[in-house]
């Protein structure tokens, strides 16, 4: 998931701005920190990042924020049969039961937590 940083110096130009995993304070980045070289990081796990901004007269600034929607599930690859499984918000389909001589297959899927996912695995996709 790409963090996109927006920065507001109030008169002054930023001149610095990194970021790091974990609730932090200001002072934690006169050391340590990942430097911005652009206005984004990427993360890949839900939890608490700190971002600090510095502007051109030195004031230093941190927003502390939480991830939460980066999902984390991994569908299983296969049955015990060995053929791809199709995840529906958790609950596998078995890809063997699809009546593939039809035009089109219809995947009904119940909101969990206000999202629907579907997975298809690409090798179900290709094989078609």
């Amino acid at each position: 998931m790409k963090i996109t940083v927006a920065t507001d110096g109030t008169g002054s130009d930023i001149v610095k701005m990194k970021w790091t995993n974990g609730a932090r304070t200001e002072d934690f980045f006169a050391s340590v920190g990942t430097l911005l070289t652009g206005d984004s990081f990427d993360i890949t796990s839900n939890g608490v990042y700190t971002v600090y901004t510095e502007d051109q007269a030195g004031n230093g600034a941190v927003e502390i924020i939480t991830i939460n929607n980066i999902n984390t599930v991994t569908p299983n690859a296969s049955t015990s049969n060995g053929s791809p499984l199709i995840d529906l918000n958790g609950q596998p389909l078995d890809s063997s039961t699809i009546d593939a001589s039809k035009p089109s297959v219809t995947l009904e899927v119940k909101p969990k937590e206000g999202v629907a996912f579907v997975t298809i695995p690409a090798k179900v996709l290709s094989s078609w």
